[in-house]
């Protein structure tokens, strides 16, 4: 049972250097169309800084991956493959999950809120 837990952490270990790696090759991807296209296309920081990218649904929460790879395709230009869909599924489901066994998460109970968090760990 240990070797499974051991084979199966260095299977995620893997898997998230090679989206690290995927990660890289669109930055590296946008960044080459933005150089190519410098008067039509703006930088992802240009994106960023002047909210560009709308926000897909009305309360941020109800936001899914299906939500996330629209944005990446439509806003940023960027085409999202059915491995690079995979990848950021397996990455947001390990981060819940990481995020779901953290005491102070535990701690806010099943329905949280910003005023359920203690004021010392808010500053």
């Amino acid at each position: 049972m240990k070797a499974q837990i051991e084979e199966l952490k260095l299977e995620i270990k893997i898997s998230i250097e090679n989206l690290n790696l995927e990660i890289t090759a669109l930055q590296s991807q946008l960044e080459n169309r933005n150089i190519l296209n410098q008067h039509t296309s703006p930088s992802v920081s240009a994106i960023s800084s002047a909210n560009t990218i709308r926000k897909p649904v009305s309360i941020f929460r109800e936001i899914t991956l299906k939500h996330i790879f629209k944005m990446i395709s439509e806003d940023l230009g960027i085409e999202v493959t059915s491995n690079e869909k995979v990848m950021l599924n397996m990455c947001t489901k390990l981060v819940c999950d990481d995020m779901a066994a953290h005491p102070l998460v535990i701690a806010l109970g099943p329905n949280p809120s910003w005023g359920s968090i203690p004021v010392a760990l808010k500053k």
